[in-house]
């Protein structure tokens, strides 16, 4: 008799990944969103917290896609996503909302004595993994926002592909899945039923944790590549980016047909920006990006705005300003625009004016029934910011008794 056949070895067992927050989301209690001004977070001395490393055996093709060499020329370009030169300038109203973040913090933040003293991220020199990166992003930088508040985030999540930029007859684009994606919480941020009621549309959920009108992405790249996959990310960012512009455009289309706002977005009591950020972040370099839409081209321009090597002192604290205040940006003027578009969108709705659109499918129902979508046209130029009210005096609803540490921030 032929002898048995061997007996296969048991699975290996694969410890899971710690997750990134209850849910696989938080919101960010503009108390959370890092008490912007202090070292919360995470005290120096014990290290980074917990955080959801990407998933790299189910590493599908279309991420993979990333990684070529063509990817810029073949998937981006041709899909009107482009990265400008440094060389190159920016339009007005993007170079006031860096002007905006570039502002001095009142807070000094760390010393050098805590940063050349600082263990964690010494490791992360000698060479880490995305998890460790993320970990110390989410402990030092930006910790994770708290439920019911403006500000969420979500890990680890493919943005709906319905916001993601793409032409007819053109090779798609990798479908972006940022390791931190950071946005609005509806509840938190829009807790009246009249907003809640346009809301109810899932189509303006921009993942499946349900964030809103994101408006930060976070690419992270563990330190062990030697820097090679910063280019990765690069191209990632250029993707997320995108995404998260067509996001905001698309709502701001949907607001220009109302009889409040004028044909290039702004209005006396309605203006919003549509530009949104992006970091590349390997636990060392950091770069950060700003991504538009020229609504003359229609072409989605990306530009680094700034490289930060976080060793040196000077450096490090001068990302984290940047960082906490484009955090700032979003949680005070960014949702105050958004507000502003809601309440465009309200009153025409309610005068009996219009239906309600919703970015997916060929049709969307209002107040008047189905009506017929079209592709969204973009306008003129959207060079104002909102100077209106602080957004948080505009909330109403049952999380309003949570303490609102949004004027914080912003000051």
């Amino acid at each position: 008799m032929p002898p048995p056949p061997p007996v296969p070895p048991p699975p290996l067992s694969v410890p899971k990944a710690a997750p990134h927050a209850p849910g696989g989301v938080s919101g960010s209690s503009d108390a959370s969103l890092l008490q912007l001004d202090e070292d919360e977070g995470g005290s120096w001395a014990n290290g980074p917290t917990s955080h959801t490393s990407r998933t790299t055996s189910a590493t599908s093709t279309s991420q993979r896609a990333v990684e070529r060499c063509d990817y810029r020329l073949k998937e981006l370009r041709q899909n009107n996503i482009t990265l400008l030169r440094t060389r190159d300038q920016l339009p007005s109203h993007v170079q006031s909302l860096i002007n905006t973040i570039s502002q001095a913090r009142s807070s000094p933040g760390p010393t050098d004595t805590d940063i050349i003293k600082d263990d964690w991220l010494e490791a992360l020199e000698l060479g880490a993994d995305e998890s460790m990166v993320g970990s110390y992003w989410t402990t030092y930088f930006v910790t994770p926002p708290r439920p019911f508040d403006s500000i969420a985030s979500s890990a680890n999540h493919l943005i709906h592909k319905r916001f993601v930029p793409h032409i007819d007859g053109i090779c798609k684009l990798s479908t972006p899945k940022p390791d931190l994606l950071y946005g609005y919480q509806d509840t938190g941020a829009f807790p009246s039923p009249a907003y809640q009621r346009l809301l109810s549309d899932t189509s303006f959920h921009t993942d499946c944790q349900n964030i809103l009108f994101p408006f930060l992405a976070v690419e992270f790249k563990g330190t062990l590549s030697g820097g090679k996959d910063m280019w990765v990310a690069t191209n990632q960012c250029l993707g997320a980016g995108a995404a998260l512009v067509n996001a905001a455009e698309i709502l701001v289309e949907q607001a220009q047909g109302q009889s409040k706002v004028q044909s290039n977005g702004q209005s006396a009591s309605c203006s919003f920006e549509t530009s949104a950020f992006t970091i590349a972040f390997d636990g060392v370099e950091a770069r950060i990006f700003i991504t538009w839409l020229d609504r003359d081209t229609q072409i989605f321009c990306t530009k680094r705005v700034e490289t930060f090597h976080i060793l040196h002192p000077h450096s490090y604290r001068r990302l984290r300003s940047l960082v906490r205040n484009i955090m700032a940006w979003g949680a005070g003027t960014r949702l105050d625009g958004i507000l502003k578009l809601f309440d465009a969108i309200s009153a025409a709705t309610a005068a009996g004016t219009t239906d309600i659109p919703g970015p997916s499918g060929e049709t969307s129902v209002g107040i008047h029934g189905p009506r017929k979508r079209t592709r969204p046209v973009f306008r003129g130029s959207n060079a104002g910011r909102s100077r209106g009210r602080s957004s948080s005096s505009r909330r109403t609803g049952p999380h309003t008794s949570q303490q609102d540490h949004t004027s914080e921030i912003i000051d």
